[in-house]
């Protein structure tokens, strides 16, 4: 809401993969999420994380797309973390935000 910034966000299932979270890669050099959590803005390119309720926007170097998954690297994020990949117009770091069944 506007007074709390307070944001919710549905996590959905695509196919056999939890869609928001990030997987390491098959040859292990990158990780692999969905294309709908990167950012992009005159700051860069990023997804945000979410941890401990927060949203927290990390940077990421966009590799390759492949399909509704893109590869990236970053030194912040790793494989297990989730992201947001709805809403984003209106988030921003620090946001809190809740994942929906």
């Amino acid at each position: 809401d506007g007074g709390t910034h307070l944001a919710a966000f549905r996590a959905a299932l695509t196919r056999t993969l939890n869609e928001d979270r990030v997987y390491q890669s098959p040859n292990g050099e990158a990780l692999t999420l969905p294309v709908l959590a990167v950012v992009r803005s005159a700051g860069g390119t990023a997804v945000f994380r979410v941890r401990d309720g927060m949203a927290q926007r990390l940077p990421i170097t966009v590799l390759q797309l492949a399909g509704e998954q893109v590869l990236v690297r970053g030194d912040d994020i790793v494989a297990g973390d989730r992201v947001v990949y709805a809403g984003l117009s209106r988030l921003v770091d620090g946001d809190r935000v809740e994942i929906l069944p």
